[in-house]
């Protein structure tokens, strides 16, 4: 778990520091056209990624999304959204597997999601709207504070 916290972490603070330093020009000259990616980069990513979002049980969101700033150029609204997508495939077989083996508490599950759905479309439709510059800095923040909350209640819980 630490390490996990460790990681996303360090990928939130690796985010905040990129973001603080480009100018938004510079932003949008940088951004890659997806036809000129190399297969074997998306292929790569796709398998080391996968790989942990199962290892994780994360769907890969977080990791997804970073990649696709930092190593596409992506805006970070449109790379919210793929990762998002990406997330709610990914997610299929972790949880066909998890059912199949009993491990799913449908009832919290199913309680759990009666709030987070509205919540998460409020989330996304504020996100929308949000001026980049901010959402960037709220997203790395965001990584780092849970980081750093699951360090801290991992160790001293």
């Amino acid at each position: 778990m630490i390490l996990t916290a460790l990681f996303i972490v360090t990928i939130g603070f690796t985010l905040l520091y990129s973001f603080v330093r480009k100018k938004p020009a510079v932003r949008a000259a940088e951004e890659v056209n997806a036809e000129n990616i190399p297969a074997s980069k998306l292929m790569g990513a796709a398998l080391g990624i996968g790989l942990l979002a199962g290892l994780l049980a994360n769907a890969g969101g977080v990791l997804f999304s970073s990649f696709f700033i930092k190593q596409l150029k992506m805006p970070i609204k449109q790379a919210l959204a793929c990762a998002v997508v990406l997330s709610a495939i990914l997610s299929i077989p972790g949880a066909i597997t998890h059912w199949y083996l009993g491990h799913i508490d449908w009832k919290i599950a199913l309680l759990l999601s009666l709030t987070a759905f509205p919540a998460s479309y409020l989330g996304a439709k504020t996100a929308v709207k949000m001026k980049t510059p901010l959402l960037e800095k709220l997203f790395a923040f965001t990584l780092i504070l849970f980081g750093l909350y699951d360090i801290f209640f991992t160790l001293f819980a």
